[in-house]
């Protein structure tokens, strides 16, 4: 959960191996929400997400369940921010 891994240059087709660099995404977003907030907006964009769901789909869909879910702007804009540190592009 701590690596540095980045995306799309550290993407080598194996989803565990590229899992790492989501995971990292999200233990970041957990770090700067809280616990309960970020557990909270992870588990909710489940909802929005297909089986073919790319990772920028996914950064999205996270950024959108954190808008619904009424999260502060200085809060979704951190996880925009976490998102596109780590080289995933966030469009909302």
């Amino acid at each position: 959960l701590d690596g540095t891994k980045h995306y799309p240059e550290s993407v080598v087709g194996e989803v565990h191996d590229d899992g790492e660099m989501w995971s990292a995404a999200l233990w970041q977003i957990r770090a700067a929400l809280g616990a309960t907030n970020a557990d909270k907006v992870i588990l909710q964009h489940h909802f929005l997400l297909t089986p073919d769901t790319s990772f920028n789909q996914a950064a999205n869909a996270l950024v959108t369940a954190a808008i619904g879910l009424g999260y502060s702007s200085s809060q979704v804009n951190a996880i925009r921010t976490i998102f596109r540190n780590r080289g995933f592009t966030v469009t909302l």
